[in-house]
């Protein structure tokens, strides 16, 4: 077999490059930060450039839009957010930064800041901080850097390095994690002297589609003087929490129950309901709290549910939420509902008309709440496709969209 002598070389510059940033890596641990956004670890995973990866990517539809210009080498980043408590917390993340294609040094170009959300993840190592092959939106990661993107993706508290349960579906928590990547992201340029410009966007699908309005609501809302968001991109996600349990409650089966479960399980340890015996019949309710310890998946998690809701379900706790009861519950959903803001950057909302785990009515309903704030946003609905189908589509109509915004 001939051998590719070139190909050779660059992999093992990147080697070499992967190995100096690990040996470095080490000396980067630092747990006396005091504030949100601070970097606590930084170190290389590799460093990656078109050639290595085409045959892992040839079956994606990446957008002709997009020229692989540069290298990236792959971060994991370790910072600081904040808990419900105020506390400081520390938090995960990967970090792709465009680099020149051959010798995988720094260039001199000002980047865009690109921050993708990934979807639900129940598995604590299924994140993209913890490799290039544990969760699908890492090689957007990849291919966002090689066409010039300064890329993050968030790993959110309670997935990668975090070790509490995950807030799922909680504004705040969620919007906090993705600033203080952000606020991440800007400290490692500014130590590794990589220039930004003055372009930030924003997309994510499914939970990322939430947490990417999320993170818009609250920039918008509380720090407009520190980031500026030049577009955003959320896809099938549920923008209207409340609307969307009454919903899915309703219906006499759920395939992936294990979304109730996590929602309730998030919120429980929250507000500290101690809810779920109340919520959940036996044996579901005792459980629960063992199924979203962060070391199991959701296929497993599933198997370990029912999806027949009266079998998942309390009766009386249904009769309660879909009558006028269970006020605290309707309460902290409202609370954590994204539909009670006027966006100032523009908006894509991506959905699948055919979704049947995040309800299609959620974008319908966020198109004509912010158009009748007067707000500029636009819907493109895709036809027929489930969920997860869904997102091939959505991901490259989000980057191209992304991409004309910069010109």
């Amino acid at each position: 077999m001939k051998t590719d002598k070139k190909l050779v070389r660059q992999i093992s510059i990147a080697l070499l490059v992967a190995l100096a940033f690990a040996f470095s890596a080490c000396e980067q641990e630092n747990d006396d930060q005091e504030k949100r956004g601070d970097i606590v670890y930084k170190g290389t995973l590799m460093a990656l450039n078109f050639g290595m990866i085409e045959s892992q990517i040839e079956n994606f539809d990446i957008p002709e839009a997009f020229e692989f210009q540069y290298g990236v080498t792959v971060n994991r980043i370790h910072y600081l957010t904040e808990d419900e408590n105020g506390e400081l917390h520390k938090a995960s993340g990967a970090l792709y930064a465009p680099v020149d294609a051959n010798t995988f040094m720094p260039v001199t170009e000002a980047f865009p800041l690109l921050s993708i959300q990934h979807g639900t993840q129940t598995h604590r190592d299924s994140v993209a901080s913890m490799g290039l092959m544990n969760a699908p939106e890492a090689i957007l990661g990849v291919i966002a850097g090689m066409s010039g993107y300064l890329t993050v993706i968030p790993d959110y508290m309670g997935l990668g390095v975090s070790e509490r349960m995950h807030p799922y579906i909680h504004a705040e928590l969620t919007a906090n994690v993705v600033i203080d990547m952000l606020r991440a992201a800007r400290n490692y340029c500014d130590e590794g002297n990589i220039s930004l410009s003055d372009k930030l966007l924003l997309t994510g699908y499914s939970e990322g589609g939430y947490a990417t309005l999320a993170a818009q609501k609250y920039i918008e809302l509380y720090y407009d003087d520190e980031f500026s968001i030049t577009g955003s991109v959320p896809m099938a996600g549920p923008y209207n929490l409340e609307w969307s349990t009454d919903y899915l409650l309703r219906k006499e089966r759920f395939n992936n129950a294990y979304y109730f479960g996590y929602l309730v399980a998030a919120y429980n340890d929250i507000y500290a309901w101690d809810m779920l015996a109340e919520i959940f019949k036996s044996p579901y309710a005792q459980r629960i709290p063992t199924l979203f310890d962060g070391s199991k998946g959701g296929k497993y998690i599933n198997s370990q549910l029912t999806p027949v809701l009266a079998d998942l379900f309390n009766a009386d706790f249904l009769s309660s939420y879909l009558g006028d009861g269970q006020s605290e519950m309707k309460a902290a959903l409202r609370e954590n509902s994204l539909l009670n803001f006027t966006p100032q950057a523009p908006i894509l909302l991506i959905h699948s008309n055919g979704d049947q785990d995040v309800p299609y009515e959620n974008s319908v309903q966020a198109k004509e709440y912010f158009e009748s704030k007067g707000a500029d946003v636009e819907l493109i609905s895709i036809a027929g496709l489930t969920h997860f189908e869904a997102a091939l589509v959505a991901y490259p109509a989000a980057l191209v969209w992304l991409k004309t915004l910069l010109d």
